[in-house]
């Protein structure tokens, strides 16, 4: 909904920032696959990509009049990209990161808007401790026909297409991982943990649950935990 409204003002050049590299690929192949319906496409840049890769990503998205690119937090620092429009920050942060990223924005003396998009249960640590004394302003999403429809093909999508699906199975194992390594920020214990990792597989479009390596479940601390599948 966010973008919906971010690239009906044209021209634009949008960043969106994502916790991880695995969910940064997949939310990328994910818009790009209902692309024609959104009317763009997603460019990436994260540590997963070659760096060929990601060096003509970003000079596309330089280049380019109207872009979209996602993005991990290879992209905060160090790049220049003139007339970004709006930068999207999506999940947990910290403050300094908060505002670098939030300063890919209104360079050179042009305006720009930034958006923050938080669950429920990232809101308190990032509103209330993270960002506190900073000038927030809450902001109703209104999700459109069209946008629902978006989302429902996509969610499709993930079932159809092998490589998709694969690379939404890959993102769910990151998403844990690195919720696993904040559960005091969103206040979680090991099982509750486990059964949002599962409600976030179900949200995005795979049917059967993905599985670990008894070792990756080992090593998180996750070992006995209910609702984990293991290979």
């Amino acid at each position: 909904a966010i973008l919906e409204r971010e690239t009906n003002n044209k021209p634009y050049k949008i960043i969106v920032f994502f916790t991880t590299a695995r969910l940064t690929g997949f939310l990328a192949e994910l818009f790009n696959s209902v692309s024609s319906q959104t009317g763009y496409k997603v460019l990436e840049i994260h540590s997963r990509k070659a760096q060929k890769a990601r060096e003509r990503a970003s000079e596309e998205f330089r280049k380019s009049k109207n872009a979209v690119m996602f993005t991990s937090d290879v992209t905060a620092r160090g790049m220049d990209y003139p007339d970004v429009t709006f930068v999207l920050q999506v999940g947990l942060t910290d403050r300094a990161q908060y505002i670098h990223r939030l300063g890919r924005t209104a360079r050179a003396g042009k305006e720009g808007k930034g958006g923050l998009l938080l669950s429920n249960y990232e809101e308190a640590h990032m509103v209330k401790k993270e960002l506190k004394g900073m000038p927030l302003e809450p902001t109703p999403i209104n999700v459109s026909v069209k946008t629902s429809a978006v989302v429902e093909q996509a969610k499709q999508n993930v079932g159809k297409d092998k490589t998709l699906r694969v690379s939404a199975e890959q993102a769910y194992r990151a998403w844990l991982g690195y919720y696993n390594g904040h559960l005091k920020k969103v206040r979680w214990d090991k099982k509750l943990l486990v059964q949002q990792a599962n409600l976030w597989a179900q949200q995005n479009g795979l049917s059967d649950q993905p599985a670990l390596q008894k070792r990756t479940v080992g090593k998180m601390g996750l070992k006995g935990v209910p609702g984990l599948k293991l290979e």
